[in-house]
């Protein structure tokens, strides 16, 4: 599975090496997993950028049931 996302750099910093977090919850609410990406390069103050993260399985361990997730920018370096 692939997630697509739209980044906004709200503050007045401009970040590089933004890792993103994807928490995938089930009907109830329940947290169920967790995938993660990066945002390669930098991204300057008001800037948007696309990000994709990818998120599956193997063949010994699928991908989990989900019905919903949320991104979060979990750790980023600023200049």
């Amino acid at each position: 599975m692939e997630i697509l996302a739209v980044v906004e750099n709200a503050s007045d910093t401009t970040w590089s090496s933004v890792n993103l977090e994807a928490e995938l919850f089930d009907e109830s609410k329940n947290f169920v997993d967790e995938c993660s990406g990066y945002l390669r390069g930098s991204i300057a103050p008001g800037e948007v950028k696309n990000v994709k993260i990818k998120c599956g399985g193997c063949k010994d361990s699928p991908l989990v049931a989900y019905s919903s997730y949320t991104i979060e920018i979990a750790d980023a370096s600023s200049f």
